[in-house]
C-alpha cells in the first residue's frame, strides 16, 4: 500500500491523474479517471447514434400509437443515459476526492454533454407524445364525422320513405 499512497500523493502534488492500484501495489493499471473517460466518450457517441435514429423517427412518425421500433430506441436511450449518469458519478467522485482543475473541466464538459442529450431526448419525446395524441384526435374527429354521415343518411333515407 506504501507504493499506491506515494503514487496518490505525486499525483496530487503535479496535478496529474493518478493510476489504479490492481492487485497490492505492484501492478499499475490504466487510470480510473482515464477508463471513466473512454467510457464516458463511447457512451456519448452511441448516444449521439441513438439520438439520431430518434430525431428520424420522430420527424417520420404520423402514426398515433408507439410502434416496437419506437419503443426500443426509447428504451436504449433511457439505457444509455443512465450508464452515463453512473460513469460521471465515479468521475465526479474522483474529482471530488481531490482531482486538478484540468480533470474538473472535463468532468463539467461531460456533465454539460449529459444535460443537453437528456434535455433533447425528453423534448423530443414529448413532441412525439403530442404528435401522436394529435393523430389520435383526428382519427376520433374523422370516425365521429363518418359516424354523423352515416346517421345523417340513415335519416334522410327514413324521411324519403316516409314521404
Amino acid at each position: 500500500m506504501l507504493f499506491s499512497t506515494y503514487c496518490l500523493v505525486l499525483a496530487q502534488i503535479y496535478g496529474i491523474i493518478p493510476t489504479c492500484i490492481i492487485t497490492k501495489g505492484f501492478h499499475v493499471g490504466q487510470s480510473c479517471f482515464s477508463r471513466n473517460l473512454l467510457q464516458a466518450r463511447k457512451l456519448e457517441a452511441q448516444l449521439d447514434e441513438q439520438m439520431n435514429a430518434y430525431r428520424k423517427l420522430v420527424s417520420t412518425n404520423l402514426s398515433t400509437k408507439g410502434d416496437a421500433a419506437q419503443s426500443d430506441v426509447e428504451s436504449w436511450i433511457e439505457r444509455l443515459i443512465k450508464q452515463l449518469q453512473q460513469v460521471n458519478s465515479q468521475m465526479q467522485a474522483w474529482v471530488s476526492s481531490g482531482g486538478s482543475d484540468m480533470v474538473s473541466h472535463t468532468l463539467t464538459r461531460h456533465q454539460e454533454i449529459l444535460q443537453d442529450i437528456t434535455q433533447e431526448f425528453y423534448r423530443l419525446r414529448s413532441s412525439l407524445r403530442a404528435k401522436q395524441e394529435h393523430a389520435s384526435l383526428l382519427d376520433d374527429f374523422k370516425e365521429f364525422d363518418r359516424t354523423r354521415l352515416d346517421l345523417e343518411e340513415g335519416w334522410e333515407n327514413l324521411n324519403s320513405i316516409h314521404s
